[in-house]
């Protein structure tokens, strides 16, 4: 279960790298691609908790910066 949720998230990352008609910069998608290869590459649950919520802090700086 921990997986496909895993592959879930790191693939709507992977949408929002890849889509080049959205408004994301590409600093900010460099930054998307830290946190996809670490997501890919970590298997420790606390570590995969840390980087979701990291990311979510980024998404809501993101989102109230405009």
């Amino acid at each position: 279960m921990k997986k496909i949720k895993k592959e879930l998230l790191v693939n709507a990352l992977n949408s929002i790298i890849n889509n080049e008609n959205n408004s994301v910069s590409i600093n900010d998608k460099e930054i998307l691609k830290i946190y996809r290869d670490q997501l890919i590459f970590e298997n420790n649950i606390d570590k995969i908790t840390k980087i979701v919520l990291a990311l979510s802090k980024w998404f809501v700086l993101i989102m109230t910066n405009d």
